[in-house]
């Protein structure tokens, strides 16, 4: 009898674990075994209250664009990009040039990625981790899209930081993030009446809008019409970098 009281116990305990963490580890397992799996849950829930992992602190210690300020990166995209419009250089020269461009966005792309990947693996924080997956794909963004790259990692620091608190303020984190108001043009919303918009021949941009209402909130039958698309558009106009 108290064989199987064990085994279900440890059957719990994996499915808890398999819930709140990317996989058990022999420390979690020693962890559960010593504290209870209730201490462990009530943790997992404070992240703040658990020591971060020093194999992962050494590991992004590593990465350099990821340790940078993303409007440094996103600056040096910047120069880059203004030196090949300078219609005297050479094809040689543009060449050199959108080599370094290239190579800025694929190391900032690819250390983004590696630090999220070492976070899963290491992180003694992996309830916050497994969140973190979680709202990264429901308020997703994409590399590709204008600057959104350069500023990858720092949303995604900065949906950590909301991953397991309030959802209004989560929400407000993402929605005013440059890698948001780029990729999906909340940066070019711009009330069509005001001096900025006359001046720049510039709209209401309806795309995060929709999108805010459609994917992060109400659905695809919430209950909006276009109408509600507009006046939440021209509510977020101003929102720029």
């Amino acid at each position: 009898m108290n064989q199987v009281k064990a085994s279900d116990s440890l059957v719990t305990q994996g499915h808890i674990l398999s819930r709140l963490s990317f996989g058990a580890t022999s420390s979690v397992i020693e962890e559960v075994n010593q504290a209870g799996i209730e201490a462990y849950i009530q943790s997992q829930l404070r992240p703040q209250s658990i020591k971060e992992s020093p194999v992962l602190a050494k590991y992004l210690a590593k990465l350099g664009s990821i340790n940078r300020e993303p409007v440094e990166l996103y600056a040096d995209a910047l120069a880059f990009r203004e030196q090949l419009e300078n219609s005297k250089l050479s094809t040689k020269q543009q060449d050199a040039i959108q080599q370094d461009l290239r190579k800025l966005s694929v190391k900032t792309i690819n250390e983004a990625a590696d630090a999220r990947l070492a976070r899963g693996i290491y992180a003694n924080r992996q309830l916050q981790e497994v969140m973190v997956d979680f709202w990264i794909n429901h308020f997703n963004v994409h590399v590709q899209k204008s600057g959104v790259k350069f500023w990858l990692h720092d949303y995604e620091n900065q949906i950590r930081s909301h991953s397991l608190g309030n959802f209004d303020d989560l929400l407000m984190a993402t929605a005013k993030h440059p890698a948001m108001l780029m990729y999906l043009d909340n940066k070019n919303n711009t009330a069509p009446e005001s001096p900025w918009g006359k001046k720049n021949n510039q709209g209401l941009n309806e795309n995060y809008a929709r999108e805010l209402m459609e994917l992060h909130t109400l659905g695809v039958d919430g209950g909006y019409s276009q109408d509600d698309v507009i006046t939440l558009a021209r509510i977020l106009t101003g929102w720029s970098l």
